[in-house]
């Protein structure tokens, strides 16, 4: 999918290039993360030392011949003093610089950080809204690349407003315990507070494809929307979409058919059918699916919010 949020170490990406946000202190040892320094040694100083300096909102790219993956691309964040001093506007054009070399070097996969971190004085959610905002953009144009954004230990989402009360009140309010017998079956797959199998493929024969691949054909033929405002909006990829309305993609995961139903804005009923003709439904015992009805009713169908939610509650991703 173009967009995945993950947490783990940036360092260890096999991704066509890494972002590396500096801090705009001296260059120094103490800005590199210490398993790279682990990895590369004095590599990554030598090659950093040859690409200075590196202004505020630039980015340069470096081979990384010592990790798994092809680039490096460096880039330096501004410090935050209360947003009076362009901050915003500085950080928005390391975003762009940093896309812009990822494209000049033909990088069809990235992994990037929040470029800019509580270190340098961002509040939290201010630096998130700014990354997604600036990545959406990106992809809007560009959704062949594939964007990974690396959350580093327990680092989660801060959700905006009071979204995450009202989903857990939500998510309270309208689970239903499975009996006993679904608790024996599938006690690891479903329960609040448990990511469901939602991951899980469910595979349809030759003329079940072709009659579910026409009606998505039908929906976006009545909604006008264009194959690629299709892809983006539902976090798949071109090829991915074109396998599905050539037929030739029996197995779908539940989160691409309920991506599909929600970047076409689809009413309940026609969602309802759209997920039945894959082999989908939503239930009551399982929190994505919760999270999904929450989504619906709210009328929420930009899948880089949904998606911050369903992380937020570790679940499986859009897309």
């Amino acid at each position: 999918m173009p967009l995945q949020i993950i947490k783990g170490d940036l360092v260890s990406m096999a991704t066509d290039a890494i972002v590396y946000a500096e801090t705009p202190q001296p260059f120094s040892l103490f800005n590199f993360n210490p398993l790279m320094i682990h990895k590369t040694g004095k590599e990554i100083l030598n090659t950093r030392d040859a690409l200075k300096p590196i202004i505020i909102g630039q980015a340069k790219i470096a081979q990384a011949s010592l990790l798994d993956c092809k680039y490096i691309i460096h880039t330096s964040a501004p410090a935050w003093h209360g947003g009076s001093y362009h901050e915003l506007a500085q950080l928005r054009t390391c975003y762009e610089k940093v896309f812009a070399l990822a494209l000049e070097n033909d990088c069809k996969t990235i992994g990037m950080p929040i470029i800019a971190s509580d270190k340098l004085g961002y509040p939290k959610p201010l630096s998130q809204k700014t990354a997604f905002e600036c990545i959406k953009d990106f992809l809007q144009i560009h959704n062949d690349i594939e964007i990974t954004l690396v959350l580093p230990g327990k680092t989660g989402i801060m959700l905006p407003g009071n979204r995450f009360t009202n989903v857990n009140l939500y998510l309270n309010k309208n689970y239903v315990k499975p009996d006993e017998k679904s608790n024996e079956t599938e006690k690891d797959s479903s329960g609040v507070g448990q990511s469901d199998s939602s991951e899980s493929k469910t595979f349809l024969s030759s003329e079940e494809m072709k009659t579910f691949a026409g009606k998505l054909s039908g929906y976006m033929e009545s909604s006008g929307i264009s194959k690629s405002d299709l892809c983006f909006k539902a976090n798949i990829t071109p090829a991915k979409l074109e396998d599905i309305l050539q037929s030739s993609d029996a197995g779908m995961t539940k989160q691409t058919v309920i991506a599909l139903a929600m970047a076409l804005e689809l009413s309940a009923e026609e969602f309802t059918d759209f997920l039945h003709m894959a082999g989908y439904e939503l239930t009551n015992d399982s929190k994505f699916d919760l999270i999904i009805k929450y989504c619906i009713s709210e009328h929420m169908y930009d899948l880089f919010d949904v998606n911050q939610i369903l992380f937020r509650f570790e679940q499986e991703l859009l897309g």
